[in-house]
């Protein structure tokens, strides 16, 4: 029983990394499924509404449902709010910036579930740079 529990308590401890679009893509489309586990690693992998619903415009349930199943990954409870995505759309212009609608859905998410970004998307990771928060490339492991 003892190590029931500590399993379960080192579950819990995993922190959470948020799968963008293009990690999605590039993991089930683009031949980068290696490179996506590897930079998930321990962390537990959670997709956005917005991140699922960008992938399903051209892939399929049945790819996405497969590869999330695959990696454990879940749909995020704590999805962002239109307002948070304004606010930070916002932040982006006033540091010269820009940031698409659905990549700042995405991070508000991500805020929301404290958990690391995890994108290919380099104008996006520079953004997430420049407010200090956490994101993670998996093709520059």
């Amino acid at each position: 029983m003892g190590k029931v529990e500590l399993g379960a308590a080192k579950v819990a401890e995993r922190s959470l990394i948020s799968l963008d679009n293009n990690a999605l893509v590039g993991a089930i489309k683009g031949g980068e499924k290696e490179a996506v586990t590897a930079a998930i690693g321990s962390n537990k992998p959670i997709v956005s509404i917005t991140a699922a619903k960008e992938y399903l415009s051209f892939g399929t349930k049945a790819e996405l449902k497969g590869f999330m199943s695959e990696i454990g990954a879940t749909i995020s409870k704590n999805g962002g709010s239109a307002s948070k995505a304004a606010a930070l759309q916002q932040q982006a212009v006033s540091l010269g910036r820009s940031l698409h609608k659905n990549d700042a859905m995405i991070l508000a998410g991500a805020m929301n579930n404290k958990a690391t970004v995890l994108t290919a998307d380099k104008r996006f990771a520079n953004f997430m740079k420049a407010i200090g928060f956490p994101t993670k490339n998996f093709l520059n492991l």
